[in-house]
């Protein structure tokens, strides 16, 4: 996986240059995390993680009757996509279930309701 964190800041010492190859960037470590764990425990992951490998176990059946379990991975996830999910969704958790708003790391909690109050002064500024 390359992210923008790891080009900008290897550029920026001189670790690369703008021709090395993609390879020289390589984020090399990462956490994951399974389908079946809570949004809250992602979060926190990614208050140190540019991103989370999210896995499902898969059974693949095979030829000799055996059906070994494997980790597959269905995707990859980073904080944007966290706020971009739960952004549509604020009103109805604040007013409807705040135990959710709970489950978000502090961190996590403060970036989202500055984006959701600039999404808002803006669209007030607009209209």
């Amino acid at each position: 996986m390359v992210t923008l964190r790891t080009i900008l800041s290897s550029l920026s010492t001189g670790k690369v240059k703008p021709s090395d190859a993609v390879s020289k960037v390589l984020c090399k470590t990462f956490k994951q995390v399974h389908l079946t764990d809570n949004l809250g425990k992602l979060s926190r992951i990614l208050e140190t993680d540019n991103f989370v490998l999210v896995v499902h176990d898969h059974t693949q059946n095979c030829a000799d009757g055996s059906a070994p379990q494997k980790q597959m991975v269905f995707g990859v996830v980073t904080a944007i996509d966290i706020l971009n999910y739960i952004t549509p969704a604020f009103r109805t958790i604040l007013n409807n279930k705040p135990r959710m708003f709970v489950l978000l790391s502090p961190l996590l909690k403060i970036t989202f309701l500055s984006l959701f109050l600039q999404h808002f002064y803006l669209r007030w500024l607009i209209e």
